[in-house]
């Protein structure tokens, strides 16, 4: 993919972007960064990552976005082509401070008659998946 995306792996991912959880933040994933810095919402550059693994393709981002959120970042990754042009690739990082709502609850034990199936009844402890 010509310009290659800049990709966010890992953290904790919601709705509206991922969760400011200390610790859990998700990493920066190009390969050939050599340099990957934070911009605000004015483009000014407050921080930069840095690289988290031997092969230099993750970039960890600074622990202090956690503490400023709910805030939107501008993750900017400098590089160089084959034909050794300088080159940027860009993308939002969006962080809540909070997750609230959510799609997906498990249902509690107990015994639930299913419709779709023979008439009879299932049981199940402690939220596991009804048989």
């Amino acid at each position: 993919m010509i310009p290659p995306s800049v990709r966010l792996a890992g953290g904790v991912r919601t709705g509206a972007g991922f969760y400011a959880f200390p610790g859990f933040l998700p990493v920066v994933r190009f390969d050939a960064a050599e340099r990957v810095e934070v911009l605000d919402e004015e483009e000014a550059l407050v921080d930069e990552a840095s690289p988290s693994s031997a092969e230099g393709d993750e970039w960890r981002l600074p622990e202090w976005l956690a503490r400023r959120a709910p805030g939107r970042w501008t993750i900017r990754v400098s590089w160089h082509d084959p034909e050794g042009h300088a080159r940027r690739s860009e993308t939002t990082l969006v962080l809540v401070g909070r997750q609230i709502p959510h799609d997906y609850k498990r249902l509690p034990a107990g015994r639930y008659f299913v419709e779709s199936c023979a008439p009879g009844t299932g049981e199940t402890e402690g939220g596991r998946d009804i048989p």
